[in-house]
């Protein structure tokens, strides 16, 4: 079993998923960033990019790995979703809607603050944009593991959330 780290837009995860991946190797567990390019919001809302996007995760991911992402990642994690049949994905702050429907709702947590702001003004695009608030609010899909968090956008990565959340998933996956 793998854990698969999945940016958002316009980072690489230095400051978010890299941040949990260094916490999960730490405590034993094999990890692959799945490096791609950088995307802007404005790309992101082209299908033909957030496919190719997933499909670079599907070429990484078998079946029983692990999915931890992060905003916009976790938009193209849920597209990966419908290739590869991942053990558990854990989501932080997902910039996508609360009303996707997962087809394995029991496998998904979703990390969400209030106060997360980017995910709360992307979730206003319009135009066919594929954000949205779960990331504020949670998603709406009975199965799904929301978790009220605190603060802002990469909260959750950063000194006691960090290994709270990390504690959180070496737990689950035990």
């Amino acid at each position: 079993m793998k854990i698969l780290l999945v940016n958002g837009i316009l980072t690489h995860g230095a400051g978010s998923v890299d941040l949990a991946g260094y916490e999960l190797n730490r405590r034993g567990f094999q990890i692959i960033d799945v490096h791609q390019e950088l995307r802007h919001p404005w790309d992101a809302r082209n299908r033909n990019n957030l496919l190719h996007d997933a499909l670079d995760i599907v070429a990484l991911a078998r079946d029983g790995d692990v999915l931890l992402c992060h905003s916009y990642g976790c938009l193209k994690g849920a597209m990966a979703m419908e290739h590869v049949d991942f053990r558990k994905v854990y989501m932080f702050r997902p910039a996508m809607s609360r009303r996707h429907k997962f087809a394995q709702p029991e496998k998904v947590t979703c990390w969400y603050s209030p106060a997360d702001l980017p995910v709360w003004f992307g979730g206003l695009l319009r135009f066919k944009h594929p954000f949205g608030w779960a990331g504020t609010l949670g998603f709406k899909q009975s199965g799904v593991t929301n978790i009220r968090s605190h603060g802002g956008h990469s909260n959750d990565f950063h000194g006691a959330n960090l290994m709270g959340c990390m504690d959180y998933i070496e737990a689950d996956l035990a």
